[in-house]
Protein backbone atom coordinates (compact mmCIF):
# COMPACT_ATOMS: atom_id res chain seq x y z
CA UNK A 1 0.00 0.00 0.00
CA UNK A 2 1.70 3.45 -1.21
CA UNK A 3 0.96 6.28 1.63
CA UNK A 4 -1.49 8.42 -0.20
CA UNK A 5 -3.99 5.23 -0.22
CA UNK A 6 -3.39 4.85 3.44
CA UNK A 7 -4.23 8.25 4.09
CA UNK A 8 -7.51 8.15 2.36
CA UNK A 9 -8.34 5.23 4.45
CA UNK A 10 -7.51 6.84 7.17
CA UNK A 11 -9.79 10.13 6.57
CA UNK A 12 -12.53 8.28 5.03
CA UNK A 13 -13.61 6.70 8.12
CA UNK A 14 -14.63 8.14 11.35
CA UNK A 15 -12.43 6.92 14.10
CA UNK A 16 -12.63 9.29 16.66
CA UNK A 17 -13.06 7.63 20.43
CA UNK A 18 -16.23 6.65 22.04
CA UNK A 19 -16.98 8.26 25.32
CA UNK A 20 -19.02 5.47 25.75
CA UNK A 21 -16.42 2.77 25.58
CA UNK A 22 -14.91 3.12 28.92
CA UNK A 23 -17.75 2.73 31.32
CA UNK A 24 -18.74 -0.23 28.58
CA UNK A 25 -15.88 -2.01 29.53
CA UNK A 26 -15.90 -1.80 32.74
CA UNK A 27 -19.20 -2.67 33.22
CA UNK A 28 -18.40 -6.06 31.29
CA UNK A 29 -15.40 -6.59 33.63
CA UNK A 30 -17.21 -5.89 36.81
CA UNK A 31 -20.24 -8.34 35.50
CA UNK A 32 -17.54 -10.71 34.84
CA UNK A 33 -15.99 -10.71 38.35
CA UNK A 34 -18.77 -10.51 40.28
CA UNK A 35 -20.29 -13.95 38.28
CA UNK A 36 -16.76 -15.52 38.88
CA UNK A 37 -17.28 -15.01 42.77
CA UNK A 38 -21.25 -15.85 42.70
CA UNK A 39 -20.13 -19.49 41.78
CA UNK A 40 -17.09 -19.72 43.67
CA UNK A 41 -19.24 -18.37 46.60
CA UNK A 42 -22.77 -20.29 45.85
CA UNK A 43 -21.88 -23.03 44.01
CA UNK A 44 -17.87 -23.79 44.90
CA UNK A 45 -19.29 -27.78 46.01
CA UNK A 46 -21.03 -28.15 42.87
CA UNK A 47 -19.51 -29.40 39.63
CA UNK A 48 -20.69 -26.03 38.18
CA UNK A 49 -17.76 -24.09 39.52
CA UNK A 50 -15.71 -25.45 36.63
CA UNK A 51 -17.41 -23.35 34.90
CA UNK A 52 -15.47 -20.07 36.43
CA UNK A 53 -12.40 -21.71 34.52
CA UNK A 54 -12.51 -19.92 31.25
CA UNK A 55 -14.47 -17.17 33.20
CA UNK A 56 -10.87 -15.93 34.75
CA UNK A 57 -8.88 -16.99 31.73
CA UNK A 58 -11.81 -14.35 29.60
CA UNK A 59 -11.63 -11.54 32.45
CA UNK A 60 -7.00 -11.64 32.42
CA UNK A 61 -7.54 -11.99 28.59
CA UNK A 62 -10.02 -9.10 28.16
CA UNK A 63 -7.35 -6.70 30.74
CA UNK A 64 -4.11 -8.19 28.60
CA UNK A 65 -6.25 -6.70 25.50
CA UNK A 66 -7.14 -3.22 27.36
CA UNK A 67 -3.92 -2.25 29.03
CA UNK A 68 -2.58 -2.77 25.25
CA UNK A 69 -5.40 -0.06 24.63
CA UNK A 70 -3.51 2.04 27.86
CA UNK A 71 -0.36 1.52 25.76
CA UNK A 72 -1.30 3.77 22.78
CA UNK A 73 -3.08 5.92 25.42
CA UNK A 74 -6.76 4.87 24.38
CA UNK A 75 -7.82 3.13 27.42
CA UNK A 76 -9.17 7.17 28.23
CA UNK A 77 -8.51 10.50 27.31
CA UNK A 78 -6.89 11.63 30.19
CA UNK A 79 -3.19 10.83 30.88
CA UNK A 80 -3.31 10.03 34.27
CA UNK A 81 -6.25 7.87 34.27
CA UNK A 82 -4.75 6.09 31.10
CA UNK A 83 -1.40 4.94 33.21
CA UNK A 84 -4.12 4.08 36.03
CA UNK A 85 -6.05 1.26 34.36
CA UNK A 86 -2.89 0.09 32.11
CA UNK A 87 -1.39 -1.00 35.27
CA UNK A 88 -4.21 -2.17 36.78
CA UNK A 89 -5.19 -4.42 34.27
CA UNK A 90 -1.67 -5.01 33.71
CA UNK A 91 -1.79 -6.87 36.85
CA UNK A 92 -4.44 -8.81 36.36
CA UNK A 93 -3.28 -10.42 33.61
CA UNK A 94 0.64 -11.17 35.43
CA UNK A 95 2.13 -8.04 33.63
CA UNK A 96 4.14 -5.08 34.73
CA UNK A 97 2.72 -2.29 32.71
CA UNK A 98 5.54 -0.13 32.45
CA UNK A 99 8.04 -3.03 31.52
CA UNK A 100 5.21 -4.11 28.73
CA UNK A 101 4.63 -0.70 27.43
CA UNK A 102 8.39 -0.19 27.20
CA UNK A 103 8.71 -3.18 25.35
CA UNK A 104 5.54 -2.93 23.18
CA UNK A 105 6.04 0.79 21.55
CA UNK A 106 9.81 -0.54 20.75
CA UNK A 107 7.83 -3.69 18.86
CA UNK A 108 5.53 -1.02 16.86
CA UNK A 109 8.68 1.29 16.01
CA UNK A 110 10.98 -2.22 14.84
CA UNK A 111 8.45 -4.48 13.85
CA UNK A 112 9.26 -7.38 11.72
CA UNK A 113 13.03 -6.51 12.46
CA UNK A 114 14.43 -9.28 13.76
CA UNK A 115 17.54 -7.72 15.13
CA UNK A 116 15.55 -5.27 16.94
CA UNK A 117 11.59 -6.28 17.57
CA UNK A 118 11.30 -7.39 21.00
CA UNK A 119 8.61 -9.63 19.81
CA UNK A 120 11.14 -11.29 17.46
CA UNK A 121 13.64 -12.65 20.25
CA UNK A 122 12.53 -16.16 20.78
CA UNK A 123 13.31 -16.89 17.31
CA UNK A 124 17.10 -16.00 17.89
CA UNK A 125 17.43 -17.42 20.98
CA UNK A 126 15.51 -20.58 20.61
CA UNK A 127 18.14 -22.06 18.52
CA UNK A 128 20.76 -21.42 21.41
CA UNK A 129 18.93 -23.19 23.99
CA UNK A 130 20.45 -26.59 24.71
CA UNK A 131 18.53 -29.80 23.22
CA UNK A 132 16.50 -31.00 25.89
CA UNK A 133 14.69 -27.27 26.84
CA UNK A 134 14.13 -27.25 23.59
CA UNK A 135 12.53 -30.94 23.21
CA UNK A 136 10.51 -29.70 26.23
CA UNK A 137 9.13 -26.39 24.76
CA UNK A 138 8.02 -28.13 21.34
CA UNK A 139 6.46 -31.01 23.20
CA UNK A 140 4.32 -28.18 24.72
CA UNK A 141 3.88 -26.52 21.87
CA UNK A 142 2.01 -29.83 20.14
CA UNK A 143 0.23 -31.20 23.36
CA UNK A 144 -1.01 -27.87 24.31
CA UNK A 145 0.70 -27.20 27.34
CA UNK A 146 1.18 -23.62 27.50
CA UNK A 147 5.41 -23.73 28.16
CA UNK A 148 6.59 -21.06 25.35
CA UNK A 149 4.32 -18.79 27.21
CA UNK A 150 5.29 -19.37 30.71
CA UNK A 151 8.66 -19.32 29.71
CA UNK A 152 8.18 -15.90 28.13
CA UNK A 153 6.62 -14.54 31.15
CA UNK A 154 9.04 -15.68 33.20
CA UNK A 155 12.20 -13.90 30.79
CA UNK A 156 9.82 -11.14 31.09
CA UNK A 157 9.82 -10.81 34.82
CA UNK A 158 13.19 -11.27 34.92
CA UNK A 159 14.18 -8.20 32.93
CA UNK A 160 11.37 -6.10 35.08
CA UNK A 161 13.66 -7.15 37.88
CA UNK A 162 16.76 -6.33 36.66
CA UNK A 163 15.43 -2.69 35.28
CA UNK A 164 13.37 -2.44 38.70
CA UNK A 165 16.41 -2.60 40.87
CA UNK A 166 18.67 -0.63 38.26
CA UNK A 167 16.23 2.00 38.50
CA UNK A 168 14.97 1.86 42.11
CA UNK A 169 14.12 5.68 42.19
CA UNK A 170 11.69 5.43 39.34
CA UNK A 171 7.88 5.51 41.01
CA UNK A 172 5.62 4.59 38.28
CA UNK A 173 7.88 1.75 37.46
CA UNK A 174 7.87 0.49 40.80
CA UNK A 175 4.38 0.63 41.24
CA UNK A 176 3.68 -1.13 37.64
CA UNK A 177 6.17 -4.61 39.49
CA UNK A 178 4.27 -4.10 42.52
CA UNK A 179 0.54 -3.78 41.87
CA UNK A 180 0.61 -7.50 40.55
CA UNK A 181 2.23 -9.00 43.46
CA UNK A 182 -0.30 -7.56 45.39
CA UNK A 183 -2.96 -7.82 43.45
CA UNK A 184 -2.11 -11.90 43.14
CA UNK A 185 -0.81 -12.06 46.41
CA UNK A 186 -3.78 -10.91 48.18
CA UNK A 187 -6.10 -12.87 46.44
CA UNK A 188 -3.84 -16.44 46.65
CA UNK A 189 -4.20 -15.08 50.51
CA UNK A 190 -8.00 -14.45 50.87
CA UNK A 191 -9.11 -17.32 48.82
CA UNK A 192 -9.72 -20.74 49.94
CA UNK A 193 -6.89 -23.55 48.83
CA UNK A 194 -9.55 -25.27 47.22
CA UNK A 195 -10.81 -21.90 45.10
CA UNK A 196 -7.20 -21.48 44.13
CA UNK A 197 -6.15 -24.72 43.29
CA UNK A 198 -9.72 -25.49 41.50
CA UNK A 199 -10.57 -22.16 39.48
CA UNK A 200 -7.96 -19.62 39.81
CA UNK A 201 -4.59 -21.75 38.65
CA UNK A 202 -6.25 -23.48 36.21
CA UNK A 203 -7.88 -20.12 34.42
CA UNK A 204 -4.41 -19.11 34.80
CA UNK A 205 -3.24 -22.08 33.05
CA UNK A 206 -6.14 -21.58 30.09
CA UNK A 207 -5.21 -17.67 29.80
CA UNK A 208 -1.71 -18.98 29.07
CA UNK A 209 -3.15 -21.19 26.25
CA UNK A 210 -5.19 -18.50 24.74
CA UNK A 211 -2.14 -16.17 24.71
CA UNK A 212 -0.16 -18.35 22.22
CA UNK A 213 -3.42 -19.13 20.49
CA UNK A 214 -4.31 -15.61 19.87
CA UNK A 215 -0.57 -13.67 19.69
CA UNK A 216 1.52 -16.57 17.87
CA UNK A 217 -0.25 -15.87 14.49
CA UNK A 218 0.34 -12.23 14.26
CA UNK A 219 3.95 -12.42 13.80
CA UNK A 220 5.56 -15.89 13.14
CA UNK A 221 6.38 -17.61 9.91
CA UNK A 222 6.09 -13.56 7.72
CA UNK A 223 9.03 -11.68 5.89
CA UNK A 224 11.16 -10.24 8.37
CA UNK A 225 14.22 -7.78 7.89
CA UNK A 226 17.92 -7.25 9.53
CA UNK A 227 19.81 -4.36 10.64
CA UNK A 228 18.23 -0.42 11.21
CA UNK A 229 15.65 -1.27 8.10
CA UNK A 230 12.33 0.08 9.49
CA UNK A 231 8.93 -0.97 8.00
CA UNK A 232 6.33 1.77 6.84
CA UNK A 233 3.66 2.23 8.60
CA UNK A 234 1.54 1.91 5.37
CA UNK A 235 3.43 -1.56 5.01
CA UNK A 236 3.23 -2.85 8.33
CA UNK A 237 0.60 -5.70 5.89
CA UNK A 238 3.72 -7.34 5.65
CA UNK A 239 4.76 -8.25 8.93
CA UNK A 240 1.72 -8.39 10.75
CA UNK A 241 -0.86 -11.41 9.97
CA UNK A 242 -4.76 -10.46 11.15
CA UNK A 243 -6.96 -13.64 11.82
CA UNK A 244 -10.44 -13.89 11.11
CA UNK A 245 -12.57 -14.75 14.02
CA UNK A 246 -16.08 -14.84 14.65
CA UNK A 247 -17.97 -11.29 15.48
CA UNK A 248 -18.81 -12.39 18.95
CA UNK A 249 -15.23 -13.60 19.87
CA UNK A 250 -13.20 -10.90 18.30
CA UNK A 251 -15.47 -8.32 20.09
CA UNK A 252 -15.89 -9.59 23.47
CA UNK A 253 -13.15 -11.91 23.88
CA UNK A 254 -9.89 -10.21 22.74
CA UNK A 255 -11.76 -6.43 21.62
CA UNK A 256 -11.02 -6.97 18.51
CA UNK A 257 -7.25 -7.78 18.88
CA UNK A 258 -6.97 -10.26 15.78
CA UNK A 259 -7.51 -7.45 13.43
CA UNK A 260 -3.68 -7.31 13.88
CA UNK A 261 -2.66 -5.62 10.63
CA UNK A 262 -4.93 -3.13 10.65
CA UNK A 263 -3.66 -2.10 14.62
CA UNK A 264 -0.13 -1.86 13.10
CA UNK A 265 -0.87 0.10 10.55
CA UNK A 266 -3.05 2.46 12.10
CA UNK A 267 -1.77 2.10 15.85
CA UNK A 268 -3.67 5.26 17.36
CA UNK A 269 -7.57 3.96 16.41
CA UNK A 270 -9.32 2.88 19.31
CA UNK A 271 -9.92 -1.48 18.93
CA UNK A 272 -13.58 -0.93 19.03
CA UNK A 273 -13.20 0.12 14.90
CA UNK A 274 -10.28 -1.82 13.76
CA UNK A 275 -13.29 -4.08 12.93
CA UNK A 276 -14.85 -1.50 10.45
CA UNK A 277 -11.30 -0.71 9.42
CA UNK A 278 -10.41 -4.16 8.78
CA UNK A 279 -13.15 -4.16 5.92
CA UNK A 280 -11.30 -1.09 3.92
CA UNK A 281 -8.29 -2.10 4.36
CA UNK A 282 -9.16 -5.81 3.37
CA UNK A 283 -10.58 -4.25 0.29
CA UNK A 284 -7.69 -2.48 -0.38
CA UNK A 285 -5.13 -5.37 -0.16
CA UNK A 286 -7.12 -7.92 -1.20
CA UNK A 287 -4.70 -10.97 -0.91
CA UNK A 288 -1.92 -9.10 -0.29
CA UNK A 289 -2.89 -8.78 2.93
CA UNK A 290 -1.15 -11.39 5.47
CA UNK A 291 -4.69 -13.92 7.07
CA UNK A 292 -5.41 -16.03 9.19
CA UNK A 293 -9.38 -17.43 9.11
CA UNK A 294 -10.49 -19.66 11.66
CA UNK A 295 -7.19 -20.23 13.41
CA UNK A 296 -5.95 -22.38 10.84
CA UNK A 297 -2.49 -21.24 11.41
CA UNK A 298 -2.71 -22.74 14.94
CA UNK A 299 -4.03 -26.01 14.04
CA UNK A 300 -1.36 -26.76 11.45
CA UNK A 301 1.48 -24.78 13.45
CA UNK A 302 1.09 -26.88 16.63
CA UNK A 303 1.54 -30.29 14.66
CA UNK A 304 5.14 -29.23 13.90
CA UNK A 305 8.50 -28.38 15.82
CA UNK A 306 9.26 -24.84 17.14
CA UNK A 307 12.45 -24.92 14.79
CA UNK A 308 9.93 -25.12 12.40
CA UNK A 309 7.23 -22.61 13.55
CA UNK A 310 9.41 -19.68 14.28
CA UNK A 311 11.90 -20.05 10.67
CA UNK A 312 10.60 -17.38 8.58
CA UNK A 313 9.64 -18.77 5.34
CA UNK A 314 11.82 -16.08 3.41
CA UNK A 315 14.24 -13.27 4.85
CA UNK A 316 13.74 -10.12 3.23
CA UNK A 317 15.60 -7.05 2.83
CA UNK A 318 13.83 -3.88 2.23
CA UNK A 319 15.25 -0.22 2.39
CA UNK A 320 14.17 1.66 5.15
CA UNK A 321 11.22 4.01 4.47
Amino acid sequence: MNQQTYLAIRSGLNLSRRDSALPLFLGQTLALIFAVTAICWFLHQSVIRFAAVPLVALLMFRSFAFMHEAVHGLAARGRGLNHALGVFFGAICLLSYDSWKAAHIAHHKWSGNLDKDPVMAMIKIFPTFPGPLRAVLTLGWKIWVPTLSFLQHTVFWSITVRSTLANPKSASNLLSVVTPILIWGALFFCLPASVSLEIVVPGVFVYLIGTEVINAPHHLGLPYVRGETRIAIWDQHQVARSCVYPRWLARFVVLNFNYHSEHHMFPYVPWYHLDQLHLSVHAELGSQQMMDPSFAWVRRSRTQDLATVFGSPQETQRRAA
